[in-house]
């Protein structure tokens, strides 16, 4: 047996001003009516409630119908995603190439398909919107009721729900088929429409179930039920539809002469409601017909019209009905006889004619307590029109005079807009991709789009967004840790400043040396000079000093010539260097300090080499590093010492390295993660997590500490705030022209040294489980 043809009404609302339902609705039912072939609805609505969003849900919905036409033969599942797919890429690539929206805004909108084959209904849903279908004796909400709540949270187990279409490239609608009968309803509301029932739901204690008692009843007393929200809650935007399969005559009750009053009354309504819609008429109050709670808030001037022309209920005139605590009660009829049926007019499907478009006057009062300038034109059929034609020539003519003075002074129309767009679309691209690589490919594709945007003369203020949705994303997918509270923290005095400067952090403060030694007391910002070149140290004159080292018997300084030891009471104990060859003076190299020893590398012997400073008159020199393992020293820049010895390797093209020596021979080598295309600068160790801190500069003066942890070879690199900048003034940056840096392990703090300065910032690391970046490793001792 076929389902007799069903009825579809409905009603929208923009601005306070009802209009034509077709703007939000597409229904085709005349096939399915006619030639049992499949039936269309479609419904669209956008998230956001502007010009550009409503013109694009219209878009939408008809792109959905003619793809849903176009697939009849498919089964409905693969038609409406099908359908749903070729919307999303197409407002998907709206959003992406629209020069006015920006990079991080997107078009959004819901929609909702049935299809309806014979007695199979199926239907495709992406919100915003909601649909009820009531179903002989039971109700089901997509999406449930409760997620319309203010307190609703999402169970951690349940799916999570689907994006509106315009969100990402691709979209996985929700989908649902059933079986209809005689007597089924189905009911689409917009979202405000939809909150507000999920709000009266919860206010009376109420079930979703409780909406079957719809089931076989006229779709008039469901949509009903909607203009009572709209009337009450004083909705602004909404609407709703209602398809409802007539019950067959004899299945549900009988029909009463109250009946068929009700069906002439109705009838004769509809028709001075189609004659008004020809004539001058005003706006009537129809508080008489809302709930009892509705006419406490609402005054009796502040009504809107029903979308037939009519008022939304009854006349002043008519009985009134019985009023409930809940709008849930709606089900009840507010009318007498409302549960019979009858064929709706095209007027009350479908809304007044010529009202399309009514949404964008904003300015109209709700309540319509004032006459607006728009109620003060001529009504009858002759000036209506006559009036909008000079109206809208007059405005045409002042728009075009303004345009036209507007060119004559605008410059020329910019050519950096496609580039910005392309690069809009790469960083989207980058968002949506979760491989490293096809990330930064994008984000390098994006970064070039940009550059050559800003070639092309584009303003700061367009460049700057997408510049810093670059850095972001770079900053994720290559471990970036900005720093933060950068300072500067002193001026170097005029010998330290260049190179040559070796630092090293001490409970005291952090020392420097070239040619002196001086200690900087951050807390003050000062520069204390505390052994000069020229002065005697133990008995000895200090020559030019290069190297500045820690370790547990004290600090430890040297000048080529002889070692000086700070002793715990401020003296300097001296030790004579012993020479090779008689050499004389040691060049200067990295220094360091391990057990009462200090290490000098000499890069161009491709050695290392160890003196006491515990020794009585001289400290020989000790080849550390055994011979076979000696050759890449050569390209040694830095070194430091904790247990092992490590040494910052310069491999030039290839990748630089650490490599790690216990008891002098070559323990273990490491690549520098992130250090492609640079320069190292400096290493040293965190003494409480055994990290490796390497310092590198690019050839643009940009620099960068990597850290990483050499048993795991995690990495990270801590890098300067993006928009770092010492503007005018005449300061370098903090890693131009770096010397050497420090690292505070326990208060997180980074020191640079650069070409004039001590610069500072503070950093962390991720932790684990006991709070440090890494577990300590069993290290070898350097003996």
């Amino acid at each position: 047996m076929t389902l007799p043809p069903p009825l579809a009404i409905g009603f929208a609302v923009a601005g306070g001003v009802p209009i034509d339902a077709q703007a939000w609705v597409t229904i085709e039912l005349d096939d399915y009516v006619e030639r049992r072939s499949r039936g269309i609805l479609v419904v669209t609505e956008p998230v956001e409630q502007d010009g550009q969003s409503l013109e694009m849900a219209r878009v939408v919905r008809e792109l959905i119908v003619s793809e849903l036409q176009a697939m009849r033969d498919l089964p409905p599942d693969e038609a409406i995603g099908r359908a749903f797919a070729a919307a999303n890429g197409m407002l998907f690539d709206e959003g992406m190439s629209s020069p006015t929206r920006g990079y991080d805004r997107k078009i959004l909108v819901g929609a909702m398909a049935m299809l309806l084959d014979g007695h199979r209904c199926t239907v495709g849903h992406v919100p915003p919107g909601q649909i009820v279908l009531i179903e002989d004796g039971l109700a089901y909400a997509v999406p449930d009721l409760a997620t319309w709540l203010p307190d609703f949270t999402l169970p951690p187990d349940a799916p999570a729900p689907p994006e509106p279409l315009g969100y990402t490239s691709w979209t996985a609608p929700i989908l649902a088929e059933t079986q209809l009968s005689d007597g089924d309803v189905v009911v689409v509301a917009s979202s405000s429409l939809a909150e507000a029932m999920a709000l009266d739901l919860a206010d009376t204690g109420m079930q979703v179930q409780d909406l079957a008692g719809y089931h076989g009843r006229s779709p008039d007393s469901a949509l009903d039920l909607f203009k009572g929200y709209l009337i009450a809650d004083r909705i602004e935007d909404g609407a709703a539809i209602v398809v409802g399969f007539p019950p067959r005559p004899g299945s549900f009750g009988v029909v009463t002469m109250d009946d068929v009053r009700w069906r002439l009354r109705e009838r004769r309504r509809r028709a001075r409601a189609q004659v008004r819609g020809l004539l001058p008429h005003r706006v009537r109050s129809i508080a008489s017909t809302l709930p009892a709670r509705a006419k406490d808030v609402i005054p009796g001037n502040a009504m809107p019209e029903a979308v037939d022309g009519s008022h939304a209920a009854g006349s002043q005139g008519e009985e009134s009905p019985t009023t409930s605590t809940s709008r849930w009660l709606g089900r009840v009829s507010r009318r007498r006889g409302a549960d019979t049926w009858s064929e709706p007019t095209i007027v009350q499907t479908y809304g007044v004619p010529m009202t399309h478009g009514v949404q964008v006057h904003r300015s109209v009062s709700t309540d319509r307590g004032e006459p607006t300038w728009r109620s003060m034109l001529p009504r009858i059929p002759l000036a209506g029109p006559l009036v909008v034609v000079l109206l809208v020539t007059l405005v045409a003519t002042l728009v075009f005079g303004i345009w036209s003075q507007l060119q004559e002074d605008s410059p020329p129309a910019v050519a950096y807009t496609a580039l910005l767009s392309q690069a809009d679309q790469n960083i989207l691209l980058a968002d949506d991709a979760s491989d490293p690589v096809a990330v930064r490919q994008a984000l390098d594709l994006a970064q070039a789009s940009l550059d050559a945007a800003a070639g092309e003369g584009a303003p700061e203020d367009e460049l700057r967004p997408r510049q810093s949705a670059i850095t972001a994303q770079r900053d994720v997918v290559d471990n970036v840790i900005r720093v933060d509270n950068l300072t500067r923290i002193g001026t170097l005095p005029e010998e330290l400043q260049g190179d040559g400067t070796s630092a090293e952090l001490t409970p005291s403060g952090l020392f420097l040396v070239n040619g002196g030694l001086y200690q900087i007391r951050t807390d003050e910002r000062q520069v204390i000079p505390i052994l000069e070149p020229g002065e005697d140290a133990g008995g000895v004159e200090v020559r030019d000093l290069y190297g500045v080292a820690l370790d547990t018997t004290g600090l430890h300084v040297t000048d080529g010539y002889t070692a000086f030891t700070l002793e715990s009471d401020s003296s300097w104990s001296p030790v004579k260097l012993g020479e090779i060859n008689e050499l004389g003076r040691w060049e200067p190299g990295p220094v360091g300090a391990f057990g009462g020893n200090i290490y000098i590398l000499q890069a161009e012997y491709r050695n290392i080499y160890q003196f006491d400073t515990e020794a009585e008159g001289v400290a020989e020199p000790r080849d550390w590093v055994l011979a076979s393992v000696r050759p890449d020293l050569i390209r040694a820049v830095d070194m430091a010492i904790s247990r092992n010895i490590y040494v910052l390797i310069d491999n030039n093209v290839s990748i630089d390295e650490v490599f790690v020596y216990a008891r002098g021979d070559l323990d273990s080598r490491h690549e520098i993660p992130y250090a492609a295309d640079t320069t190292p600068t400096a290493v040293l160790i965190g003494p409480a997590t055994q990290l490796v801190y390497v310092a590198v500069q690019d050839e643009s003066g940009n620099g960068a500490v990597i850290v990483f942890d050499p048993i795991s070879g995690e990495g990270w690199q801590l890098r300067l705030p993006a928009d770092i900048s010492v503007g005018d003034a005449d300061v370098a940056p903090p890693f131009e022209g770096l010397q050497d840096i420090a690292i505070d392990e326990d208060t997180g703090t980074l020191y640079l040294v650069n070409e004039d300065a001590v610069w500072t910032a503070q950093y962390q690391l991720p932790v684990d489980t006991e709070g440090t970046p890494t577990p300590q490793p069993d290290a070898d001792t350097s003996d």
